[in-house]
């Protein structure tokens, strides 16, 4: 259909007008594709900004050292507001054999 259209278009017109429109057309499509080029640069931008805030970020929880008989609470079932219960104990006596 294009080719049709072009044609019956273009007829009794002389070469430079006809390259001139060309032209228009030529400018006007690399608008476009520069407006299209564009917005799928941003859209790809946004979407990396959004995978990034969705990955989870390191906390407490994450880098913390495990529980364990020497560094766990009274209760390792349960999480423990006391810090030092957490900590190895520093202040205990060092016993002597007997």
């Amino acid at each position: 259909y294009s080719f049709g259209y072009v044609a019956g278009w273009s007829s009794g017109r002389e070469l430079a007008e006809l390259k001139s429109s060309l032209e228009t057309i030529r400018r006007a499509a690399a608008e476009i594709i520069d407006s299209i080029d564009a917005n799928i640069a941003e859209l790809q931008q946004a979407r990396e900004q959004t995978a990034q805030q969705e990955q989870p970020q390191p906390g407490f929880e994450q880098w913390s050292e495990p529980a364990a008989l020497d560094n766990g609470p009274d209760n390792p079932g349960e999480p423990s507001d006391d810090v030092a219960a957490y900590l190895p104990e520093q202040d205990k006596p060092l016993s002597t054999p007997t």
